[in-house]
């Protein structure tokens, strides 16, 4: 009787390698849960031969807020213990909902106290703000022109009826582009450092507004479309009209686009830093001011660590955490493939979180193939139908497995739509985990959180406005009303005054006056 080889390597192929796998968890970082088969499960924690990009997908209710930001606060309080102060690891986290805020507030507070004098929370939709005069902001090696135009494609998605557009761009037109990206680079390129991109806006509705902003920039492109171009009423009141929700909905707002100073965020990103941007109150509920105001400061970030030096030597790690992804996916999508494949390079890991993956598939068709490609760590909680599919698809058998695919693909969509809360995969590649997720002593983080209170809240007005701030300049103020009078006209007679329409020439011109008609 021959012995059959080819089972026998089957045979073994299907089992777990779990010694190679204890050697690999001794190397990871903060505890996540525990699998299906007892073992432990570790958060990604970046090293400098690899990184720790994660992307979580969770229905509402399912837990994934707790897990990431439990898993934030472990990564701070081990760096902590094991790390330097200058190489202390930073947090830039973009918040479109309070809950993970909290979580990630109290969870600092019983793990890391020590950080939240670190913590900066940065809320545009506060009563106070914070200081962002675009004007003032360090661009680095981004031209404006660049800058300008990004501005206007965003403020495009803002609409003073229907909120957030499908397409801000599609919809607005070129020409409205066009107007847009030229006021913006006029109004960012103005030297007065009283200056701010609400010049922009005053152009449109002062008089002589876009001549007065002409004699004030410094750019030649801008000064010459300011110079040559003639706008409709109706052109100017819906350029107007987006530019004002955008950065002027409120008061509060048109004080912080207006005030004399910007944060920085080099200063944000700083080692030990951990900055919340909490979006989750946009003004009336409205989703357009959420999307741009997210979208922009995320796309600052996100450009801001892609310009690090490769490679990042002697510095600290930073994360850069998006929860809600579809939200900011528009200019998400073409910095993830950059953060994902160069971002170890440069010590930058990122964080992508989102309730399922049809959300982010309507908002931008590149994001989710980038992500299911580059991201080599997923957690996946509970998901629709339609989102598990698409995962789903995602999947190979493993080395020795004889299962069909669709059927392997079909097995593992139905288990995902039926997890309950707190139950995740883990897919990393060429391996597959159920686990629990750590419990989380709720009552010991909120009474950590009440014991630290005068930090966070310190946190949350450390770069608060002053109500007492002065209003912005306005264009009126910067430059006065261009002389505008035209020559004066002369009748046939010889009488200065208004032209008549009975043979008037103008002042100066030696032809000879038109007859009359016969008819008088």
């Amino acid at each position: 009787m021959r012995f059959n080889f080819t089972q026998l390597a089957l045979t073994l192929g299907r089992r777990p390698n779990r010694s190679s796998t204890r050697v690999d968890e001794s190397h990871r970082g903060p505890l996540l849960g525990t699998s299906d088969e007892g073992e432990p499960v570790r958060w990604p924690t970046p090293t400098l031969d690899r990184a720790g990009n994660v992307v979580c997908f969770g229905a509402s209710g399912t837990g994934k807020s707790a897990l990431i930001a439990n898993a934030l606060a472990q990564e701070l309080a081990q760096g902590q213990t094991e790390l330097p102060e200058d190489q202390q690891p930073a947090a830039f986290v973009v918040v479109p909902k309070s809950d993970f805020r909290q979580i990630l507030e109290q969870a600092m507070a019983a793990m890391v106290p020590d950080r939240l004098s670190h913590l900066v929370c940065l809320n545009p939709f506060s009563a106070t703000g914070f200081p962002f005069n675009l004007n003032r902001l360090d661009w680095g090696d981004t031209p404006v022109e660049i800058r300008a135009w990004q501005l206007s494609t965003l403020v495009a998605d803002v609409s003073t009826s229907t909120g957030l557009l499908r397409s801000g761009s599609a919809n607005a037109g070129a020409r409205q582009i066009d107007v847009l990206n030229n006021l913006l680079l006029a109004a960012l390129t103005v030297s007065d450092p009283r200056a701010n991109v609400l010049l922009a806006y005053d152009a449109l509705v002062t008089p002589h507004g876009l001549q007065r902003l002409a004699t004030l920039t410094s750019s030649p492109r801008a000064r010459g479309f300011l110079e040559t171009t003639k706008l409709g009423d109706e052109l100017s009141a819906s350029c107007a009209a987006r530019l004002r929700m955008a950065f002027a909905a409120t008061s509060s707002l048109e004080r912080m686009i207006g005030c004399d100073s910007c944060i920085r965020l080099a200063d944000l990103t700083a080692a030990g830093q951990v900055c919340l941007l909490d979006l989750g109150r946009p003004f009336g509920g409205m989703p357009g001011l959420q999307t741009f105001w997210a979208s922009l400061l995320a796309a600052l970030a996100i450009d801001h660590a892609l310009a690090r030096p490769s490679p990042f030597v002697g510095g600290h790690h930073l994360r850069i955490v998006i929860d809600e992804m579809q939200i900011v996916a528009p200019v998400l999508a073409p910095r993830a493939e950059s953060l994902l494949t160069t971002g170890r390079s440069r010590a930058v890991s990122s964080v992508y979180i989102s309730q399922g993956t049809a959300l982010i598939q309507r908002a931008s068709d590149a994001l989710i193939p980038t992500l299911l490609t580059n991201c080599p760590t997923k957690l996946v909680g509970r998901l629709a139908a339609a989102d598990a599919e698409l995962l789903a698809s995602d999947q190979t058998p493993r080395p020795g497995n004889t299962e069909r695919p669709k059927l392997l693909r079909e097995r593992f969509a139905a288990a995902v739509c039926n997890l309950p809360d707190r139950r995740f995969f883990l897919l990393e590649p060429g391996r597959r985990r159920r686990f629990t997720s750590e419990p989380i002593d709720i009552r010991n983080f909120e009474a950590a959180a009440e014991r630290e209170a005068a930090l966070i809240t310190a946190a949350e007005t450390r770069f608060a406005l002053p109500a007492s701030s002065p209003p912005r300049t306005t264009l009126a103020e910067l430059a006065p009303a261009p002389s505008l009078s035209r020559p004066r006209r002369q009748t046939a007679s010889g009488d200065l005054g208004q032209s008549s329409i009975q043979g008037a020439v103008p002042h100066g011109d030696q032809r000879s006056v038109d007859p009359r008609s016969r008819w008088g």
